[in-house]
């Protein structure tokens, strides 16, 4: 069997690809599993390479049919990279479509006939905030038209599957896939403790303000705090007590993990981000983890309030300044808590778990 997988921000992923060392740290989970689809016998291709980036050209190309599809009432992508793959996409038996932004044009190329009918495994990430974004009912069919030719349709959220399901309909079935990580990059580290809290992540979606008034009013403690350039410059004033790390390599962030004591991810009510991927790491570190209850965790994660984490009233301080104090102050919740949150991990939310589940609907008859 011939797959090809389709990522975005290739950049990045080029990067992990050729980096051996990558699969010994665990950041080769952004390949979404390729590495244990060729070990399964499958032949993997990707759009991982040089060719794929898209020059200054390409781009602007690439703006004007996004501009003249978004008149047209739709939500653009990345139509340019797709036009290229389109000789080696029609020569594979499977398609994994990694990121919605490679996914919608697929779909209408395939629709349009320009990409051979396949079969075609779509990882949604946020699609339904781009269907949402559709403002024709001619552009609405076309897309559920288009999106009825998926084999497999699958998200990382509750809600985003309940909403996938109700819009697509009986004729596709779409499935709640709990991410997994291999929890023998990600492995419990005795170290002197620096810090009280560690926040890391920089999605739109943090709730950064919960964090800040909570350090304001709690001085003695002291906060570590990871995310991006871009998102620091959006901090207007930021508590003395918060140290501050931009865009650090991956092997320093586990390191800084395991340096605190316990991990809070305040995240604003949304429906398809959790900051997912940073509490898998923390509970797989054995880390306490304070996480907001979003919609995108109710169900999949066997998450369970004061058990494996805590869960708080998402934008309601009281609720998260509490769960931060409970696991503070008690040592022997927390202990118990980093227990289990690395059973769970190693036990249901970890990548054999994850890759058998996708190589399952990639190899389906």
């Amino acid at each position: 069997m011939r797959l090809f997988i389709l990522y975005s921000n290739i950049e990045k992923r080029i990067e992990i690809k050729n980096n051996p060392i990558s699969k010994l740290t665990g950041e080769n989970y952004l390949l979404w599993g390729a590495d244990y689809y060729s070990e399964k016998g499958i032949e993997v291709f990707d759009n991982l390479s040089e060719k794929y980036l898209l020059n200054k050209r390409e781009k602007q190309i690439n703006q004007k049919i996004t501009n003249c599809w978004t008149k047209l009432g739709g939500y653009g992508g990345d139509w340019v990279t797709i036009w290229k793959a389109r000789k080696e996409l029609n020569k594979v038996d499977v398609v994994f479509s990694a990121a919605d932004r490679l996914g919608i044009p697929l779909m209408f190329f395939m629709l349009l006939g320009l990409i051979k009918r396949k079969r075609v495994v779509y990882q949604s990430i946020g699609l339904p905030e781009r269907i949402e974004k559709l403002t024709t009912m001619i552009m609405k069919s076309l897309y559920i038209k288009a999106y009825s030719k998926i084999d497999t349709l699958f998200c990382y959220g509750y809600y985003e599957k309940e909403y996938l399901q109700e819009w697509i309909g009986k004729q596709v079935k779409v499935e709640l896939v709990p991410l997994g990580l291999d929890c023998n990059c990600y492995v419990p580290q005795k170290e002197v403790i620096n810090y009280d809290i560690i926040s890391v992540g920089a999605d739109p979606m943090r709730d950064y303000e919960l964090l800040f008034l909570y350090a304001k009013k709690n001085k003695d403690l002291k906060i570590k705090m990871i995310i991006s350039s871009e998102l620091y410059a959006t901090f207007k004033e930021i508590p003395e007590n918060i140290d501050i790390s931009i865009d650090i390599d991956f092997e320093a962030i586990k390191e800084f993990f395991n340096k605190s004591k316990i991990v809070v991810l305040p995240v604003k009510e949304n429906n398809y981000s959790a900051a997912t991927t940073t509490l898998l790491i923390g509970m797989a570190l054995g880390k306490a983890v304070v996480v907001a209850n979003t919609s995108a965790i109710k169900d999949g994660y066997k998450l369970s309030d004061g058990t494996n984490c805590l869960l708080y009233l998402p934008g309601d301080y009281n609720s998260f300044s509490s769960k931060v104090d409970d696991v503070l102050k008690d040592d022997i919740l927390r202990i118990s808590i980093e227990s289990n949150s690395r059973d769970l991990s190693v036990n249901h939310l970890n990548k054999e778990s994850y890759c058998r589940t996708i190589f399952s609907f990639i190899n389906a008859n």
